[in-house]
């Protein structure tokens, strides 16, 4: 038995498809990128050493700005796959929504709740531990280039600012879908949906209930004239 589907539970459903798998390719996208950077930076540091004419060798000096990172390669890691498993979670529910089923509203709004949070801890370790690592080894690498006593570029401040303004770009471009899918399933029309009596089933032999499909009548009907053999 199956309950009557709204359209804009149709229409989340549909996009919950849509985002979750777009959000799994990102997740994934993210990873390869992550790993594919570190290698990079690391080949190439070994295949230049020495060949920096006494200066240093900036491939290195990329390597070790994400080594002295703290956990920047578990924590990018670790979030993309809790992204993508969320998201495989999220199309779970588009399917238990086309069904009307309760426990997709419910998985929605976790999936919601579940996505916010991890975002904001994404976003805080942005803020607060990549970027000061960042800038502090933008002045050692500057010092390092000018020698002892070199000042910070003068568009530091700039570059933090950017990269802030990035974290928080993130941020919004990963919540606003998980808030919106939130904000329909505790509609109060659509909690009234998924809580009405599932439609009762048509029987084989057509109509609700035992009766006939519309314009007949009843075997046994008074009305209907007994066949003569």
């Amino acid at each position: 038995m199956n309950r009557e589907r709204p359209t804009v539970i149709l229409v989340m459903a549909i996009l919950n498809f849509v985002f979750g798998g777009l959000f799994i390719v990102c997740g994934m996208c993210g990873i390869a990128g992550v790993l594919f950077t570190g290698a990079l930076f690391k080949g190439m540091a070994g295949a230049s050493k020495g060949a920096a004419g006494g200066g240093p060798d900036p491939f290195a000096e990329m390597s070790k700005m994400f080594d002295q990172i703290p956990g920047y390669y578990p924590v990018q890691i670790g979030s993309m796959l809790l992204m993508i498993v969320l998201n495989i979670v999220l199309i779970v529910a588009g399917v238990g929504l086309l069904k009307m089923q309760p426990w997709a509203r419910w998985t929605s709004v976790g999936y919601g709740a579940a996505t916010i949070l991890l975002q904001m801890v994404i976003l805080a370790y942005a803020i607060f531990v990549v970027q000061p690592a960042m800038e502090q080894w933008t002045k050692d690498f500057t010092a390092k280039l000018g020698g002892p006593g070199q000042p910070p570029p003068p568009n530091m401040a700039a570059n933090s600012a950017m990269s802030s303004l990035g974290s928080c770009f993130n941020f919004v471009m990963y919540t606003a879908y998980p808030v919106a899918l939130m904000i329909v399933m505790l509609l109060p029309n659509v909690g009234a949906a998924f809580s009405a009596p599932p439609l009762p089933d048509e029987p084989p032999g057509g109509g609700y209930g035992g009766l006939p499909p519309s314009g007949g009548e009843p075997p046994g009907s008074p009305h209907v004239t007994p066949r003569r053999f």
